[in-house]
């Protein structure tokens, strides 16, 4: 979805199953062969163009700090081995005409499943060797101002955007545990330099 190097290792089934090397980041794929069905919220001039779907979806936060990090939508275990069975979230995809460049996403996930690990990035030697934390579900949310802003170099826009989770999770000893994540990320799609992001992790 975006250009840098950083961000496409973020995208889930590209980077991982591709070869399920090590991922610093958050992570996050769009299913956009799903059906898609097309209608206007209000005037059709110029009114925005609304599509709404149900698409798989999977994500990675990773905390540093707590160096820990929660997958969400999908068993990693299972995406390692080849046998991913993605959870399914309604994504609402919003394209304005007045700015044709500029396309604005909100997806929202219900309990999906969950995991958190004891380690930060993918890594298919760890998830099939390490015991996770927690495992359970929670509810996952995202927004983003500005998908595509990065095939647009004349673009003014920041392209704010980030995923926030809560949930119910069951850890190795049967005790319940409250998960709250999110990561909350700024860029100006185009200077790598300009890519910040604040992630949490907290179980």
């Amino acid at each position: 979805m975006r250009a840098t190097s950083r961000i496409l290792a973020a995208l889930l089934v590209a980077a991982l199953a591709a070869g399920c090397q090590e991922a610093p980041t958050s992570t996050g794929t769009i299913d956009l062969d799903s059906p898609v069905f097309n209608f206007s919220n209000g005037p059709s001039d110029p009114g925005p163009i609304v599509m709404r779907s149900q698409i798989g979806y999977g994500v990675l936060i990773s905390d540093s700090k707590r160096g820990q990090s929660a997958v969400f939508g999908v068993d990693p275990v299972q995406l390692c081995l080849g046998n991913a069975v993605f959870d399914l979230v309604d994504l609402q995809r919003i394209d304005v005409p007045e700015d044709a460049n500029r396309v604005n996403d909100i997806i929202q996930g219900r309990d999906m499943v969950t995991s958190v690990w004891p380690f930060t990035g993918f890594s298919c030697a760890r998830y099939t060797t390490t015991a996770p934390l927690a495992t359970g579900t929670a509810d996952l949310n995202n927004t983003d101002n500005d998908v595509f802003i990065f095939l647009n170099p004349d673009s003014k826009n920041h392209n704010a955007f980030g995923w926030r989770a809560h949930g119910r999770l069951t850890d190795a000893s049967g005790k319940m545990k409250t998960l709250n994540a999110h990561e909350n990320c700024l860029w100006d799609g185009h200077d790598p330099d300009t890519f910040k992001c604040e992630n949490m992790v907290n179980l």
